[in-house]
């Protein structure tokens, strides 16, 4: 082996070195990349459903609410129709 054939080796094995380190950073930073992404989606998800939990009552005591002043809106519309009907003549007696 001449020298110009080692010196050639021995600068393809400090690229291939440094090639293979560069390489192994990109996938460090890749397998950090992922765990991060999938925190991040965890947290999210533990947020919501404890937003879920924490809302679910409060949702459920307005539907409650809406549901008797529904209710009532309809006791005032029998009690409207009821008056109508006692102040209407009676056809009855004539």
């Amino acid at each position: 082996m001449n020298p110009e054939e080692r010196e050639l080796l021995e600068e393809t094995y400090a690229l291939a070195k440094e090639n293979n380190e560069i390489m192994r950073g990109i996938r460090r930073s890749n397998r950090w990349a992922s765990i991060r992404k999938g925190l991040y989606w965890l947290v999210i998800i533990v947020v919501l459903i404890m937003a879920y939990n924490y809302l679910k009552p409060i949702f459920q005591q307005i539907q409650g609410t809406y549901e008797a002043i529904q209710g009532t809106a309809e006791e005032v519309q029998n009690t409207r129709t009821s008056i109508a009907d006692f102040f209407r003549p009676n056809r009855d007696t004539e």
